[in-house]
């Protein structure tokens, strides 16, 4: 899951002729989570899994805020073949 994590924590456009690779959810620290802001990382993180990890299916998406520490917490819900497990990133 390292590689799931550099795709969620790499910056979009960061990688050299890798459009599909990386994702802007490092913006997302200075916003509340709104319903609306969900709802993009959600598709983001789904979106990017996607395109550079085909066999992994993305079960959920849960992005939470501790504002106390400025870091979202993203929880996701995976299945690759028969095996499910849980992945957290704090960005």
């Amino acid at each position: 899951m390292d590689r799931v994590k550099s795709l969620l924590l790499t910056g979009a456009g960061e990688m050299p002729f890798g459009e599909d690779i990386g994702t802007n959810i490092h913006g997302s620290v200075f916003e509340s989570i709104t319903p609306v802001s969900v709802a993009i990382i959600t598709a983001t993180i789904k979106r990017v899994i996607e395109a550079n990890e085909p066999r992994m299916q993305v079960l959920s998406v849960t992005p939470s805020q501790d504002e106390r520490r400025s870091t979202i917490i993203i929880q996701i819900q995976w299945r690759v073949d028969n095996t499910e497990g849980d992945l957290e990133v704090q960005i």
